[in-house]
């Protein structure tokens, strides 16, 4: 029996939802850390349970590949869950009104990976032109800058608390 398409939209029964967290964090778990085996790429993936647990995956010290996301000064790739539903949307229009709520594998009929990005040519791009930006601004649906997110803070205490670890 094959893989079944669903809803992608929010489960209400606790125990399902619950369950399916697990499964679908352990599963992004282990493509993050494929993605940094096979492709010799650092990774980061930060997990917030609702009940506010953490759960994380780093391909090296997370400390180091915070300090290289802070540092860093071209236009990140960013993508949202409205991204992924007016993609979803449009992908539902182009083949004719089918489901729009996307489903469960990694690869799509047309050749596309669950990122929208072409998989059986050598140069991949991505569905939709990028969003037009200047110097180090954040597109709108970026959410908040790395200041007001808080990261810029934890590196702080982090290189306090190396700082007094060493001296």
């Amino acid at each position: 029996m094959g893989r079944r398409k669903i809803v992608i939209e929010r489960i209400e029964n606790d125990r399902h939802r619950q369950v399916t967290f697990m499964k679908r964090k352990t599963g992004l778990m282990k493509k993050a850390t494929e993605l940094a085996v096979l492709c010799g790429c650092d990774v980061g993936v930060l997990v917030f349970s609702h009940t506010n647990k953490l759960s994380l995956y780093s391909s090296k010290d997370i400390n180091e590949l915070l300090v290289q996301y802070t540092e860093y000064n071209g236009v990140p790739e960013v993508r949202t869950n409205e991204d992924y539903f007016r993609d979803a949307e449009k992908k539902a229009a182009k083949k004719g009104g089918g489901d729009a709520g996307g489903d469960d594998d990694d690869e799509d009929e047309d050749g596309d990976d669950a990122t929208g990005m072409q998989v059986d040519g050598d140069e991949a791009a991505p569905d939709a032109s990028p969003r037009p930006v200047s110097g180090r601004t954040r597109p709108p649906s970026a959410g908040p800058s790395r200041a007001a997110s808080g990261i810029d803070q934890v590196l702080a205490l982090n290189r306090s608390a190396l700082a007094a670890g060493a001296g």
